[in-house]
């Protein structure tokens, strides 16, 4: 069995299928922490799981997607849900942020590689026809070979054996992470899965369920953009204003069955972010619609149909 760091309480079932598979049937020497964050000047970026291997420091999120999900550019788009940025450039950039940060404290660590992944712990219909995020996504069944794989290891001036950085390493990583205290909550939303969100770490998307009444299937959508609570009011004043755009875009048009619904916009308590509450879509998304072959003839404006040119 691995070793087991516990951090933060787990978000899903999907992280804890993670871990305890890692733990049951990773070797001894292996290190597993779990549910931290790494601390930034931009806000705290989280991680899922960070696996302290034999070729390298690996760091893994988890995505609970079922069924169909099909990259689109930088997009994921699951069946039935809305689209949302790709976890794999999200984790990719995590990766980069805290390599930075161990070398700082232990410089000796700028030989050991910290690779990223993405782990699909339930039966999903992955699609990437481009090849964009497939090298870096992988089924619970396929995620002892991957980190067991030392071609993961892409960078020439990295060690393939880091068994002597292991100490070096839970010493740096013990200073470069913190424990989350617990669920994220935004107003009267308390955040039941992170959807994913822009590379940059600007913006995050959330499903979240109002504190209220709990209800599981009473979900709402979070965009979630953080914001410089250093600025002065003016200047707080217009980011907001900027922010809000898509918000007020929503408010001003009338209802209609094809437009996603907007239940509410407010500041952060400590005006660092500022969160836009949308409904939570049970729909196909359009995109996946027109890529189809199959999609059925184009609609005219008085509903009926005709053969597309």
């Amino acid at each position: 069995m691995a070793q087991h760091i516990p951090g933060g309480p787990f978000a899903n079932d999907g992280e804890r299928k993670v871990v305890r598979y890692l733990v049951e049937n990773g070797p001894p020497h292996w290190i597993v922490m779990s549910n931290v964050e790494v601390p930034t000047r931009e806000g705290p970026y989280e991680i899922d799981v960070i696996v302290v291997a034999d070729h390298a420091l690996h760091l893994i999120d988890v995505k609970g997607v079922r069924g169909r999900v099909e990259v689109t550019g930088p997009k994921w788009v699951p069946s039935g849900r809305q689209p949302y940025g790709s976890p794999v450039a999200k984790i990719h950039g995590v990766a980069r942020k805290l390599k930075s940060k161990l070398t700082q404290s232990h410089p000796e660590l700028v030989r050991v590689f910290v690779d990223s992944l993405v782990v699909l712990p339930y039966e999903a219909d992955f699609i990437d026809r481009d090849g964009r995020d497939a090298a870096d996504v992988v089924e619970l069944d396929g995620l002892l070979a991957a980190l067991r794989d030392p071609a993961r290891v892409t960078k020439p001036a990295c060690v393939r054996d880091i068994s002597s950085y292991h100490t070096p390493l839970v010493q740096a990583l013990t200073g470069a992470v913190t424990l989350p205290t617990g669920p994220k909550v935004f107003g009267s939303w308390e955040v039941t899965e992170r959807l994913g969100g822009s590379p940059d770490g600007r913006v995050t998307d959330y499903r979240a369920v109002g504190t209220a009444f709990r209800e599981a299937n009473d979900t709402s959508l979070l965009r979630v953009y953080r914001a410089n609570p250093l600025l002065d009011e003016a200047e707080r004043k217009t980011e907001r204003h900027k922010i809000a755009n898509a918000y007020s875009a929503l408010r001003r048009m009338q209802g209609h069955e094809c437009v996603v619904r907007h239940r509410d916009f407010f500041t952060g308590e400590d005006e660092s972010s500022y969160v836009l509450v949308l409904e939570d879509v049970q729909a196909q998304p359009l995109q996946l619609l027109l890529a189809n072959p199959a999609r059925p003839p184009r609609l005219t404006p008085s509903g009926g149909s005709s053969p597309i040119c």
